[in-house]
């Protein structure tokens, strides 16, 4: 049998951890993905898996329970594998992504009367640690947009005196941006708590699988308990990341320009922003015909003039 036909699924997959994964920030995240694609389709060849082999998959995962976000991720991470394969020229063509029907929950956001009872279910909780540590990473999460591994990395010298500096978002550089008095209030509680302290000593460790260790560990937990969290305030269609685009809505909503927005969430493509947040912004097309209505016949040049 020649090398090519021996080729797997799993080689694939390997390949592409090697050349680009195993460096990316989430890299223990994504090398659980690939081992659980691995026991599923790893042993299949790469010259039989086509389309039909994709979506027979796709099949198989629905009737085990996953979500369809869930199963995009699987298809988007093998496809990924499949074009390096095929720039290697280890398979010869390179095969399409089935359809995957997954429901824009990035459009939920949380109204103020959702925020009043999810903080009541806070208060609500038995645990000290939920009681003491979750009403202030709900509050920094709504008024800053920023992402829970964003707020783990923030250190008291991080806190000035005109805002936050987020030294490492997601899509790379630094950030600074103001903070509303309850986002500095929150901010500071966490920081002066023992228990979050303890949890996030590790944050900036020297080793790179102690700091990713400590970042999961602790995301886990905040992720668990703001699942509790919802489900007592019966909203299971919400999340820690939604406090994100609360934060967006919110901005967008109150009129706050797309490119102040953008760059307050830290997207790197206005397009991202627009997709998300322009339907919300008030009266965007009035505003615009009104403007033209007020500046109508000014510095208008008739075309006569033009052409002498």
């Amino acid at each position: 049998m020649s090398l090519f036909k021996r080729l797997t699924i799993e080689d694939a997959l390997e390949a592409q951890w090697e050349a680009a994964w195993c460096r990316q920030k989430a890299q223990r995240k994504q090398r659980k993905l690939i081992d659980k694609i691995i026991t599923e389709i790893g042993h299949q060849p790469l010259r039989r898996f086509d389309y039909n082999a994709i979506e027979q998959w796709g099949f198989d995962l629905r009737r085990s329970g996953l979500a369809e976000a869930t199963i995009d991720r699987r298809f988007t991470t093998v496809r990924k594998a499949l074009k390096r394969a095929y720039l290697k020229n280890w398979i010869k063509k390179f095969p399409e992504k089935p359809p995957v029907q997954i429901d824009n929950i990035k459009d939920r956001y949380i109204t103020r009367e959702e925020e009043a009872q999810l903080f009541a279910a806070i208060q609500a909780r038995r645990g000290a640690i939920t009681r003491r540590i979750m009403p202030h990473v709900f509050t920094f999460l709504l008024d800053t947009g920023c992402r829970v591994s964003e707020l783990m990395k923030i250190l008291p010298s991080h806190v000035i005196e005109d805002g936050v500096i987020f030294p490492d978002r997601k899509n790379g550089g630094k950030l600074k941006l103001p903070l509303t008095a309850r986002a500095r209030r929150a901010i500071t509680a966490l920081h002066d708590d023992t228990w979050w302290s303890h949890s996030t000593r590790h944050i900036y460790d020297r080793d790179r699988n102690i700091r990713d260790l400590a970042l999961e560990n602790l995301q886990s937990r905040l992720v668990h308990e703001f699942t509790a969290i919802r489900n007592a305030a019966k909203m299971p269609d919400v999340s820690l990341h939604t406090c994100r685009h609360t934060c967006g809505s919110r901005l967008a909503q109150a009129g706050v320009p797309l490119h102040i927005v953008q760059h307050f969430l830290g997207h790197r493509d206005i397009t991202v922003t627009s997709q998300r947040y322009a339907h919300l912004a008030p009266n965007t097309l009035l505003s615009a015909v009104n403007v033209l209505e007020v500046h109508r016949g000014e510095n208008v040049v008739s075309l006569h003039e033009r052409r002498t």
